[in-house]
């Protein structure tokens, strides 16, 4: 097997629309002008990434003769969708580490490039800010968190094989657990549910506290140009009842 990246290591950062284009040749080793190599091209190191696994799941194992086989011929291949990706909630069901990493590995092997990291949610904060360390007391328990260092281990193991991380923070809505570490970011009206828990915009704290966990996740950690918020079942409900933020829009 030889490889051949045309432009290894220059701006490899993985970001939308990354190239991950190859050429996979396999030569036929009974012919007589045969160089009986299999020969795998590309731009970027994620194109070799995605060759290789294609390569991967070509060799089948023959019980008869014995022996491995691959079939030959000239593969050219390259994403018709470029963001190709699979979101994982670990608020609603926390995940430890080493089953992230499963989850990201059984990605690749479906040359999917994107893992949507839906990190927080209503019902548990796992993730660590050291901008904002209280955020963590709405996570399930002290074992079912994620240190900075285990964020760090995620994303490098992701992009070790070709896989963006994207993260999810829901706001405005979904904000239970953010509350349960700072309990003025949450409005005081009560409202009907699902999730009546709303982050209060009346407060100055609020902002602060957004500005601050998204510029550290975005800029010192996760370092993608797209970054989810969510926004999904926002009762407006909640901020008619609410007379500060009322006040707030007047």
């Amino acid at each position: 097997l030889i490889i051949y990246v045309l432009d290894n290591g220059k701006d490899d950062k993985l970001d939308f629309g990354f190239d991950e284009e190859y050429e996979l040749i396999i030569h036929d080793p009974a012919h007589e002008h045969s160089c009986n190599e299999i020969i795998l091209r590309s731009n970027k190191i994620y194109g070799a990434l995605r060759g290789l696994e294609t390569l991967s799941q070509m060799i089948t194992y023959n019980f008869i003769k014995d022996e491995y086989e691959v079939n030959v011929g000239i593969i050219k291949d390259y994403p018709r969708y470029k963001h190709r990706g699979v979101l994982l909630d670990t608020s609603r069901h926390f995940h430890p580490v080493v089953a992230v990493k499963r989850f990201i590995l059984s990605l690749s092997f479906a040359k999917f490039n994107v893992f949507h990291w839906h990190i927080v949610d209503e019902e548990s904060f796992p993730y660590q800010s050291n901008a904002f360390p209280k955020l963590q007391d709405g996570a399930y328990s002290k074992y079912e968190r994620y240190s900075e260092s285990d964020i760090f281990e995620i994303i490098h193991y992701a992009q070790d094989l070709g896989i963006r991380v994207i993260p999810e923070f829901d706001t405005p809505g979904h904000a239970g657990s953010w509350c349960k570490g700072y309990q003025e970011l949450c409005i005081k009206a009560g409202c009907r549910d699902y999730n009546p828990n709303l982050l209060d915009p009346s407060k100055d704290f609020t902002w602060r506290l957004i500005d601050g966990l998204f510029k550290e996740a975005a800029t010192e950690r996760f370092n993608d140009s797209f970054f989810h918020l969510g926004s999904d079942e926002v009762i407006h409900d909640c901020y008619t009842r609410d007379k500060a933020v009322q006040q707030f829009v007047k």
